[in-house]
C-alpha cells in the first residue's frame, strides 16, 4: 500500500508541475484539525486482500484523494479546474513502478463546496506476484518433481 500511496503522490505532483497547482503539497496528518490549504490527502478504504492462488495475491481497495481548496468559500472554479486536472492525470493508470501499473476504469468525483474540498474516489484492483519466499508456504510441502502412475485397466 505504501508503494501505491507513493506512486499517487508522484503522479499527481508530476501531473501538476506546469499548472497553477504546482506548489500544492500532500499532507499525511489528521485532516480534521489544523488543515493546511491548499493541500492533498490520500486515504485507503475497504481494503480486501486475499490469496488468488499459490503465486498471486489479489487486492481490491478504494483510493480516496482529497483536494482542499485555498479557501472554504468561493472555490467552485478552483475545484472544477482541479477535477479536470485529476481526470487527465489518472486517465489510464497509476504507475507504481516500471513493472507494476494499476489500470483505472473510472473515477468518481464529489465536490463539497461548503467545506471547500474535492473528493476523487478510485476503485483499484491489483493482482500481485507473491515474493518467492512466501510462495508454496501453504503447508503443502515441496513441489512434486516426478510422479510415476500405474493404472490398472482390468475391469
Amino acid at each position: 500500500m505504501k508503494d501505491i500511496n507513493k506512486a499517487v503522490v508522484i503522479q499527481v505532483t508530476q501531473g501538476l508541475i506546469n499548472t497553477t497547482f504546482k506548489n500544492v503539497k500532500f499532507t499525511s496528518t489528521d485532516i480534521t484539525e489544523n488543515l493546511t490549504r491548499p493541500s492533498f490527502f490520500i486515504d485507503f478504504e475497504n481494503n480486501k486482500t486475499g490469496l488468488m492462488n499459490a503465486f498471486n495475491k489479489e487486492r481490491n481497495v478504494e483510493l480516496k484523494l482529497f483536494y482542499f481548496s485555498k479557501t472554504r468559500k468561493n472555490n467552485k472554479l478552483e475545484l472544477m479546474d482541479m477535477q479536470e486536472q485529476l481526470e487527465n492525470i489518472f486517465l489510464k493508470y497509476i504507475k507504481v513502478n516500471d513493472d507494476f501499473y494499476i489500470p483505472i476504469n473510472n473515477i468518481d468525483f464529489d465536490v463539497v463546496k461548503e467545506q471547500g474540498y474535492l473528493l476523487a474516489t478510485i476503485e483499484l484492483y491489483t493482482l500481485e506476484l507473491l515474493p518467492e519466499d512466501s510462495q508454496n508456504d501453504s503447508g503443502s510441502g515441496e513441489m512434486i518433481e516426478e510422479l510415476d502412475i500405474k493404472i490398472n485397466t482390468n475391469m
